[in-house]
């Protein structure tokens, strides 16, 4: 895995607010998959594209990233296999490239889309989940909630249990059914000290 912590952070002011999946993508632009075998010559809106998904990932790699290669082609044939069976999942690659040659080298076996070089939103997007290392996967859910920073490995180990389930947020502990229960946060009721059973004193 190679460290990003490097690289800049740039922040689009467009991207505040925690924009929808739409507002993202169209922000940075798409670039359709290379090659005869790719998945549509043209892209469309973003909101064409996302309609009736599933689940949404955004793919980090670079094309100087040496571990990118191999895993990528595991992905690209889990991919295509949830595809095929009409499992309805897009991938995004983020791209950590910053020209297009080197892009096009690293996105050239790559069924998906690719963001378009020249904005904020790859810094934007390893920012927000917290991507540290390349290459890295994180799942969405259609609605933009999180299911998965470990989509690598979801993608090839549990592909079976597709679509998954987005995490839900942490309960708070005090609205927790069991929290009264457990903690008695209301007064104890002792009872009347003739109720209580008489400790022995004989040993």
């Amino acid at each position: 895995h190679r460290d990003l912590h490097s690289f800049p952070t740039r922040r689009s002011s467009d991207l505040l607010g925690r924009p929808s999946l739409e507002q993202l993508l169209d922000s940075a632009g798409l670039l359709p998959p290379i090659g005869a075998s790719a998945t549509g010559a043209a892209l469309r809106q973003a909101d064409a594209m996302l309609e009736g998904l599933e689940v949404v990932g955004f793919y980090f790699a670079a094309s100087w990233c040496t571990a990118c290669g191999p895993t990528t082609t595991l992905l690209a044939q889990a991919y295509t296999t949830l595809r095929a069976r009409g499992k309805r999942i897009e991938l995004f690659l983020v791209p950590q490239d910053t020209d297009e040659a080197s892009l096009d080298e690293c996105r050239s076996v790559m069924p998906w889309p690719s963001l378009a070089l020249g904005s904020g939103l790859p810094a934007y997007l390893g920012q927000r989940y917290g991507v540290s290392s390349i290459p890295s996967l994180v799942l969405l859910s259609r609605a933009g909630d999180l299911i998965s920073i470990d989509g690598v490995r979801l993608l090839r180990r549990h592909a079976r249990a597709f679509p998954w389930t987005a995490m839900s947020p942490p309960q708070t502990p005090h609205l927790h059914p069991l929290c009264e229960r457990l903690l008695r946060l209301g007064p104890v009721d002792p009872g009347q000290s003739h109720d209580l059973p008489k400790r022995s004193e004989e040993h």
